[in-house]
């Protein structure tokens, strides 16, 4: 009851769990993440099972398997099951938290041609403020006695005509050549740059290797995960004899609707892109899910299990 639990608690003879920010938690704290938690540090599992989905650190689409032991990371998800996690690491010494540091540092990394528009800059913003106030000097002086034509088409009129056409000419002169521009157009590009490939996970070591991409001709990806659309789907059926693929995808989908599997979403997926496949649903209150095995559930009264070899195995 929850009056026994409190007491447990006030007493110290069981559990107590209680959330707290991120900020406070310590090395050799331990956690509790519930299924569909964001893992928020670096640890191991030191009770329970669950499969984590890592896409967000390796790119791989399909979830891990972890168990006692096994090491989690932070910004990773617990699909599945309840995991008591020893932290190791939190906040800034995070795994995730370092790839964060390492585009900040890309971000900050100028490229070959940014330290020459820099340098081309320097110079070219005193040429043009010269530029400028020799303009200035000549609308405002002598420039209206030259061409007084100039007058007729000026919004200024009066004897502070020739000033305020002067301070026009200038700043005109200002506003076209846009000095700053030169100086921020590469460092815009890279930011953005590094910022785009961060966020479809592509990291980007700084401007200079940016500036130099448009010179390679070979591209190695060292792991097939890279090259895939970063979701799994089901290609063939496979069935044993005297078994029909649209009945056994139809009773597989049965029991995976209730999941939330990368795997399980891809087979109710094939499911209902089929027209031959019929929409089936689980027995009321049969569904059971073994966090990390698979799931079973009772379809038209028969028990139906999905997941791995050994889970499924179990029930022949």
């Amino acid at each position: 009851s929850a009056a026994a639990s409190a007491a447990a608690a006030a007493t110290g003879s069981g559990p107590y769990y209680r959330t707290v920010p991120t900020s406070v938690i310590q090395p050799k704290d331990w956690i509790l993440v519930l299924p569909g938690d964001r893992i928020p540090v670096d640890g191991v599992v030191v009770r329970g099972q669950s499969q984590v989905d890592e896409a967000a650190i390796n790119g791989e689409p399909i979830p891990r398997a972890k168990k006692a032991g096994d090491s989690v990371s932070a910004g990773t998800v617990n699909c599945d099951g309840a995991i008591m996690v020893e932290v190791v690491s939190s906040g800034e010494e995070t795994q995730v938290a370092g790839i964060v540091r390492m585009v900040e540092a890309a971000q900050q990394r100028e490229a070959p041609v940014q330290r020459l528009a820099d340098q081309v800059s320097g110079k070219f913003v005193y040429g043009v403020m010269g530029i400028s106030a020799l303009t200035f000097t000549f609308w405002s002086t002598v420039g209206t006695k030259i061409f007084p034509s100039v007058l007729l088409t000026s919004v200024a009129a009066g004897s502070n005509a020739p000033l305020l056409l002067g301070i026009q000419m200038a700043a005109s002169v200002l506003v076209v050549a846009c000095p700053c521009a030169l100086g921020l157009a590469t460092p815009t590009a890279v930011l953005v740059g590094t910022s785009l490939g961060a966020r479809h996970g592509l990291l980007i070591r700084g401007g200079d290797v940016l500036e130099r991409t448009h010179t390679l001709d070979t591209v190695v990806f060292d792991k097939t995960g890279t090259l895939t659309v970063g979701r799994p789907v089901v290609k063939r059926v496979v069935v044993a004899e005297g078994l029909k693929e649209d009945d056994v995808l139809a009773m597989a989908a049965a029991v995976e609707k209730n999941c939330r599997h990368p795997l399980a979403l891809a087979v109710t997926a094939a499911a209902a892109s089929s027209a031959t496949v019929r929409r089936l649903n689980v027995d009321e209150d049969s569904f059971r899910q073994e966090p990390g095995s698979g799931a079973f559930a009772t379809v038209g009264g028969k028990v139906v299990a999905v997941g791995t070899r050994a889970f499924v195995t179990g029930f022949a």
